[in-house]
């Protein structure tokens, strides 16, 4: 039996990413894993949703690029940054990335910055980070 709370939290996902474009850019080898995982779980969620793994070259029309990362990078000036703490909750950080992201809004590069803590050697762990952000994203988005 898969609890109420569950069905709920994965239809509200699904409806929120089928509304916005956005993709997942690992900025790093270290965030690439969390970046994967992010994307394959909202495709579980629904596989008709437009959330998409970015490269480089990838820009997603009207849509917003969540850059992941493990270490900064000086060419940031400018571009909205969120820290991924694992202390905060996932409201506190959607409160973070919905900031972030209408400072992206005004931008040519729709891109928010998400500075990961230090990657996680435990799979767990790792799916964990995927999860709290990706929730965190559609909470921004919602």
């Amino acid at each position: 039996v898969v609890p109420l709370s569950a069905t709920v939290a994965a239809a509200r996902l699904a409806e929120v990413l089928s509304l916005h474009d956005v993709a997942f850019l690992p900025g790093d080898e270290a965030a690439e894993d969390i970046a994967v995982r992010a994307v394959n779980l909202a495709l579980a969620t629904d596989g008709k949703t437009s959330v998409r793994l970015a490269d480089e070259g990838t820009r997603v029309a009207a849509g917003l690029v969540f850059e992941l990362r493990a270490t900064a990078h000086s060419e940031d000036s400018g571009v909205p940054t969120v820290d991924f703490d694992v202390a905060l909750s996932t409201v506190e950080l959607a409160g973070r990335l919905a900031v972030a992201i209408e400072a992206a809004s005004g931008t040519d590069d729709a891109r928010v910055v998400v500075m990961l803590p230090q990657t996680p050697p435990e799979e767990r762990d790792r799916q964990r980070i995927a999860v709290k952000l990706l929730d965190a994203v559609c909470g921004a988005l919602d």
